[in-house]
């Protein structure tokens, strides 16, 4: 088995830059690894996952990477508020809910949004 090619924190500093506007190319040579993986990581993240547990968090939005990735912001952000990648979907969830109930209280649904 191949070691890995990037750790953690360079994880989180290419997803930063790629949607602050680099290419993947330049992420590419900056970290020695190719644009095609650069891409993964961006699209996927970099955690080992399967390709039918990629297809399936594609198609679900249930990315665990995604919540680690949220709460890691929060928590730069909000120092004295520390959250897990749990909390953040917890909340997201219930924020959800809260939007659904106000908008069917106004006769609304999501169709009139799109």
């Amino acid at each position: 088995m191949n070691p890995r090619k990037l750790t953690k924190d360079q994880v989180f500093e290419i997803k930063d830059r790629v949607k602050a506007g680099a290419s993947r190319a330049s992420m590419a040579a900056r970290f020695g690894v190719s644009p095609q993986l650069i891409s993964s990581v961006v699209k996927y993240g970099y955690d080992g996952v399967r390709d039918k547990e990629r297809e399936r968090v594609r198609r679900t939005g249930d990315d665990c990477e995604t919540w680690v990735e949220i709460a890691r912001r929060y928590n730069q952000r909000w120092a004295h508020d520390q959250i897990t990648p749990a909390q953040a979907k917890v909340i997201h969830d219930q924020a959800l809910r809260k939007i659904r109930c106000m908008m069917e209280e106004g006769g609304l649904t999501m169709g009139d949004f799109v």
